[in-house]
C-alpha cells in the first residue's frame, strides 16, 4: 500500500473510532449552550539537573545522580456544546532516561572537563521526543449521578521524532580508553553524527480519559489518563543504527574523550511506530466548610511518580487561591482562580533557571447561550 493509503487508512480508522466514541449509548451530563476555553499547560522534570541545564547540554554546574527528565508541553483551543467538544491542539513531549555515568560523562564532555582516570562508566542514554499538531474531540457523559466520565480521541499530525537508545561502557584508563558503544534510533534531526535532515512526517491518534467521582457534596475526586492509548506512525523515517568499539575511541590533543564519525552501522530509513509514556494525574479533595477544602493527589508520568498534598480559601465565587506541595521533588505549586480564568505555577526553587521542577498554567473559559 502506498504511503498515502496507509494515511488515509489511518485517519478513517481514527474517524470511526471518533464517530464510535460520540454515539456511545450513554446518560447524558450536558449543560446547555457553548463554552469556548484555552488551555495552556508545561510540566517539567529532571532529578538529575536544572531544566534549563538539561536543554543546554548540561553546561554549567555539577549533575546529581539522577536518571530521568522530561517536559510535556501544549496548547488547546477549542469549543463545547453540551456533552460534545472539539478543539485544536499543539504540543511538545521530551522524555529522557539515562544511567547516572551516562549523564556524568555528558557533563564533562560538554563542559571541557577531564574525566576521571581508570573509571569504569556503564552509558544508556534512551529518548522518547514529539513536535505534533492535530484536533480532538471529546465527549462527556454520567454513568451514575455521581460518576462522570469523558473521553477523548486526538488526531496528531507529527513533524519532529527523536526515539531510540545509546548504550554501552567505557573504561578510562591513562594509556587508551576502551569501550563499546551501540545505538539505534530514529529522528527528524540527527542530533549524534549530523546527517543532512530530511522532509519526514508522522500520523497518529491519542485516547484520554477522564473521570470524575462525588460520592458526597463535600468530597471529590479526579482522575485523568493521557495519552492512554497512542500511538505515531512514521513512514520511511530516517534512522541509525550504529556500533562504536575501542578501535574509534582515543583521546584528543587536549586529553578529551573524542569518538570518531567512522562507525560501523548503517544510516538509512524504516517505517516506525511511536509510543508516548502514559501521563496520569489523580486528586481527591474534602471541602471541611464553604471556604476550605483540603487534597491529596498524584502525578505520573511513564513510571515516574510524584506525590502532592494541599489546601484551598475560597474567598468568594470570584476568587479562589490555592497552595499544592510535591513531596518528592520538593515543589509548591501555587494556582489563582479570578473568574473563569485559572493561573498556575509550580517552582522548586525562586531562580528558574535552578529549578529541576517547572510547571505553568492557564486556563480560560467563556460560557454563552445556556438557557
Amino acid at each position: 500500500m502506498s504511503d498515502y493509503g496507509k494515511k488515509v487508512r489511518r485517519i478513517a480508522q481514527i474517524g470511526a473510532l471518533g464517530w464510535t466514541l460520540v454515539c456511545a449509548k450513554t446518560g447524558a451530563a450536558s449543560d446547555d449552550g457553548w463554552r469556548l476555553y484555552t488551555e495552556v499547560e508545561s510540566f517539567s522534570y529532571s532529578n538529575a539537573a536544572p531544566i534549563y541545564q538539561i536543554a543546554h547540554d548540561l553546561k554549567g554546574d555539577p549533575v546529581a545522580r539522577g536518571d530521568v527528565a522530561y517536559t510535556h508541553d501544549h496548547i488547546e483551543i477549542g469549543a463545547e456544546y453540551r456533552n460534545l467538544s472539539l478543539s485544536f491542539v499543539e504540543r511538545y513531549d521530551y522524555y529522557l532516561e539515562f544511567s547516572s555515568d551516562a549523564a556524568e560523562l555528558i557533563y564533562l564532555y560538554n563542559n571541557d572537563l577531564p574525566h576521571e582516570s581508570d573509571a569504569h562508566y556503564d552509558l544508556y542514554l534512551a529518548a522518547n521526543q514529539l513536535r505534533a499538531k492535530g484536533v480532538k474531540l471529546g465527549y462527556r457523559f454520567a454513568l451514575t449521578e455521581a460518576f462522570n466520565v469523558k473521553l477523548a480521541l486526538s488526531y496528531l499530525r507529527a513533524d519532529e521524532l527523536t526515539e531510540g537508545y545509546l548504550r554501552g561502557y567505557l573504561d578510562t584508563p591513562d594509556a587508551s580508553p576502551t569501550g563499546e558503544l551501540e545505538l539505534d534510533y530514529a529522528y527528524t534531526e540527527d542530533r549524534l553524527l549530523d546527517r543532512s535532515p530530511e522532509n519526514v512526517s508522522g500520523d497518529g491518534f491519542a485516547v484520554d480519559l477522564y473521570l470524575r467521582w462525588r460520592p458526597h457534596p463535600q468530597w471529590e475526586a479526579r482522575l485523568a489518563l493521557e495519552d492512554a492509548f497512542n500511538r505515531i506512525y512514521w513512514d520511511r523515517a530516517t534512522a541509525t543504527v550504529a556500533r562504536a568499539t575501542s578501535d574509534t575511541i582515543s583521546y584528543d590533543e587536549d586529553g578529551a574523550l573524542d569518538v570518531s564519525p567512522a562507525l560501523s552501522g548503517n544510516e538509512g530509513y524504516r517505517d516506525h511506530i511511536q509510543e508516548l509514556p502514559l501521563r496520569g494525574f489523580l486528586w481527591s479533595e474534602y471541602r471541611l466548610n464553604d471556604a476550605v477544602s483540603l487534597g491529596a493527589g498524584w502525578r505520573r508520568y511513564d513510571n515516574i511518580d510524584l506525590g502532592l498534598v494541599g489546601a484551598a480559601y475560597r474567598f468568594n465565587e470570584r476568587l479562589t487561591l490555592e497552595g499544592r506541595y510535591y513531596f518528592n521533588a520538593d515543589a509548591l505549586n501555587l494556582n489563582l482562580q479570578v473568574f473563569d480564568l485559572y493561573l498556575g505555577v509550580t517552582m522548586d526553587r525562586l531562580q528558574w533557571k535552578q529549578a529541576k521542577t517547572l510547571g505553568l498554567s492557564l486556563w480560560w473559559s467563556y460560557r454563552f447561550g445556556g438557557v
